[in-house]
């Protein structure tokens, strides 16, 4: 999840071709909690202010430096063996 998230805020925004089908529950709850908005004109998903776009980093780096070196190092081999998937599910918001 972190590292969708990591990824979605490494961009301005991601069009989405029909916002009604949406079906990343990370991306949908961060609409629901107001983290994120849909916008028009062009159809797209960005973070709902600056502010957001900080403090939701710097939650994932704190959660991320509390780890344990075991668990770090597992972290890191999952992203590793993930990030094609991850960034597909996220990029694939503009198809729907």
């Amino acid at each position: 999840v972190f590292e969708s998230l990591r990824y979605f805020l490494s961009k301005p925004f991601l069009l989405v071709r029909d916002l009604q089908r949406l079906d990343n529950v990370v991306i949908l709850g961060l609409l629901d909690a107001g983290l994120l908005t849909a916008r028009f004109q062009p159809s797209r998903v960005q973070v709902a202010s600056e502010l957001y776009r900080h403090l939701l980093s710097d939650y994932i780096s704190t959660r991320y430096a509390f780890l344990s070196v075991d668990q770090k190092a597992s972290y890191n081999l999952n992203w590793l063996m993930n990030e094609k998937s991850i960034k597909y599910h996220v990029d694939r918001l503009s198809e729907f």
